[in-house]
């Protein structure tokens, strides 16, 4: 307000103001702030004689930004709009004040909830609610905008280069949009401003307020349709659970649960306000083409193999347990698979299994294949709907993706353990690689039924009928031999014990051969 004060004065009195001296004193106090106090912060964290004195020391930093720091540059923004002051500039320094928040709210993270809620909101309330120039959708944006800076040479939109002076009054040509890119998600020095002011993002702190503003619908703007609110709050449920899965020292096994919470609620709220629908039309949605690639921060796969890290470790501390004070939060591993399941239902059946597919690759775990397997059936589930409705239905590349997981990671395996005799006689060897890998040959029986069922409602080209059929048959005659060979071992009654797992086999086998003969 003193700020304002003495600029409105000067201005009453016609004595001239130096408009981008002011800005750079703008920044010069964002860059103190970054240097000083955050700087402190950060040893802090990594010196554990001091970090008794830490959760004070935050909350003299959060009422320093919130309260002097972002107040008077806001009151300084105001006069800048109200001179028509350089665009640029205004957006400059806000940016530097989004960094400041991002990375203070970074250091939030490791407090306790309670004190951790509501640090939160006070730096949503104070620092990014009065914001001007940079709408809140631009900050909550920030992960699709990284990605395509990082994996994209063209940034934003295709607009024309047009001039631009930089801070230093130089001419810049470059596009607004790359520009605006490399500011935010570069690795731009921050000695380019004055008093070496940082204008990076932190994507960890961005998805903690993101949290907070979905939590509490503190800002939480109601005009934007289900699409826009899952490009918006999604990367950012992904953003939490990659932050307690990282391997920084200064997160405990509390915070690292406290975190996995967040993003799990984050990621269950934002899918209930989205109405499960993953963007699909970019001309409405800002980046929603990066859902078509489901390695993007809209696509599923880094999602998912978070939320299965996670499941991973609430199983491995299922003897122990996780701490009691913790239980309240209901995460558990039944939660966890239905939220992948729930997600993966957003997508097109074709970019659901392609999904799997790629999950399927870098699976490390045997035991976690028969999980991955099953989430395919939903996708075939919805795509035979989807053909019994539509007479004229064309083939969308669901069954071939499909056939192309089980003969690259099963098919191959069921054929090994086939063995025929010169008399034509079936029989199963490699038993004990075999009971290994039931629950995978179980699901596979279960997929190719549900494509024989789905293949009844699809109308298609001849060529499909000639070489998509030949694909499919020749799966299920392989699965027909190997139950033929099954039935012989499972009459064995001296090892009956032993095959009790065979026999939810030897079902799934039975229906797929009675669906195979139906058809025929």
């Amino acid at each position: 307000s003193d700020i304002r004060q003495t600029l409105a004065s000067s201005t009453d009195s016609k004595i001239k103001i130096r408009w981008r001296r002011a800005s750079s004193v703008a920044m010069e106090c964002i860059g103190l702030y970054q240097r000083l106090v955050l700087g402190r912060l950060k040893r802090a964290q990594s010196n554990s004689t001091t970090s008794k004195d830490e959760p004070s020391a935050l909350i003299d930093a959060v009422t320093l930004l919130g309260t002097y720091v972002a107040g008077s540059i806001y009151d300084l923004l105001a006069l800048f709009r109200e001179q028509h002051s350089s665009a640029a500039l205004v957006e400059k320094v806000e940016a530097g004040l989004i960094s400041a928040t991002s990375m203070t709210a970074r250091f939030v993270a490791h407090q306790n909830p309670i004190q951790s809620q509501q640090l939160c909101l006070d730096l949503v309330r104070c620092c990014i609610a009065p914001l001007g120039s940079i709408q809140l959708d631009v900050i909550l944006l920030k992960p699709l905008r990284q990605w395509e800076y990082d994996h994209v040479t063209s940034i934003g939109n295709a607009d024309d280069p047009s001039e631009d002076e930089d801070s230093d009054g130089s001419t810049n040509t470059r596009s607004p949009n790359v520009m605006f890119a490399e500011m935010v998600c570069g690795n731009v020095s921050s000695s380019d401003n004055p008093g070496g002011m940082g204008t990076h993002w932190d994507n960890a702190g961005i998805a903690l307020l993101a949290y907070r503003i979905l939590v509490d619908r503190t800002m939480l703007p109601f005009a934007y349709s289900p699409e826009f609110y899952f490009a918006m709050f999604y990367p950012h449920s992904g953003a939490l659970l990659h932050l307690a899965q990282s391997d920084e020292e200064w997160l405990g096994s509390e915070t690292r649960f406290a975190i996995i919470s967040k993003g799990i609620e984050l990621l269950s709220l934002t899918l209930d306000l989205s109405k499960n629908c993953a963007p699909t039309n970019d001309a409405i949605i800002p980046y929603a083409r990066l859902s078509s690639d489901v390695t993007s921060p809209l696509g599923s796969v880094g999602t998912v193999q978070l939320l299965l890290n996670t499941a991973v470790s609430l199983s491995d501390t299922a003897a122990g347990g996780l701490n009691n004070s913790n239980s309240n939060s209901h995460v558990s591993k039944s939660k966890v698979l239905e939220l992948i399941r729930k997600l993966l239902y957003c997508y097109p059946s074709l970019l659901h299994v392609q999904s799997v597919a790629i999950l399927l690759q870098r699976c490390p775990f045997d035991y976690l294949e028969p999980v991955l397997l099953d989430l395919l059936r939903p996708a075939l589930l919805t795509a035979a709907d989807t053909a019994s409705a539509c007479p004229k239905f064309e083939d969308d590349g669901v069954e071939d993706e499909t056939l192309d997981i089980l003969e690259s990671k099963i098919l191959g395996e069921m054929k090994s353990h086939i063995f025929i005799g010169d008399d034509g006689d079936i029989r199963l060897i490699g038993i004990d690689d075999l009971m290994s890998r039931v629950e995978q040959y179980t699901c596979t029986s279960l997929l190719l039924r549900l494509l024989l069922i789905r293949r009844e409602g699809i109308a298609t080209s001849k060529r499909h009928e000639r070489v998509g059929r030949s694909r499919l048959d020749s799966a299920v005659a392989t699965l027909i031999e190997f139950y033929v060979g099954l039935c012989k071992m499972l009459k064995d009654t001296s090892n009956a014990n032993n095959f009790f797992r065979l026999h939810l086999l030897d079902d799934a086998l039975g229906e797929l051969e009675r669906q195979s003969t139906s058809r025929s």
